[in-house]
């Protein structure tokens, strides 16, 4: 993400993804507060959950997961 990009949400959420699909949990961690400062009203949805439990099984605490991914919508197709 290009100094830019910085100030958008979309963008820094999903440099925040694919570290921590990478295991850069630390600057996957920066990254997401980063874009969560983007958003008006600075509440997490469904994308920010999943991130945060990523970032929870990358540190070994899968309670902690669990507690993030169950805080997704139940998808519908």
């Amino acid at each position: 993400v290009d100094k830019s990009e910085r100030h958008h949400y979309a963008p820094l959420h999903t440099l925040a993804t694919v570290l921590a699909t990478r295991g850069r949990t630390d600057e996957a961690l920066a990254i997401l507060n980063e874009a969560l400062t983007q958003r008006s009203d600075g509440s997490m949805d469904d994308n920010d959950w999943l991130v945060m439990g990523l970032l929870a099984e990358a540190h070994g605490l899968p309670e902690q997961a669990a507690r993030s991914y169950q805080r997704l919508r139940k998808l519908r197709f």
